[in-house]
């Protein structure tokens, strides 16, 4: 019993370590690649990369 509650809590503990893929990666402006676009979407999960002195909306 003890042997396969070890095992039931190793892999938990290993699909919990794989990456989320559910990140998105806004796409550039055609004319500023400094502009990114990017649908809404309430449960998704959006990568926002910024410099200092710089605007992020």
């Amino acid at each position: 019993m003890r042997n396969q509650s070890f095992l039931a809590m190793a892999v938990i503990a290993a699909l919990a370590a794989f990456p989320v893929q559910a990140l998105e990666i806004p796409a550039s402006a055609q004319q500023d690649n400094r502009v990114r676009f990017v649908s809404y979407q309430p449960y998704n999960i959006t990568r926002i990369v910024g410099t200092i002195r710089s605007s992020v909306q």
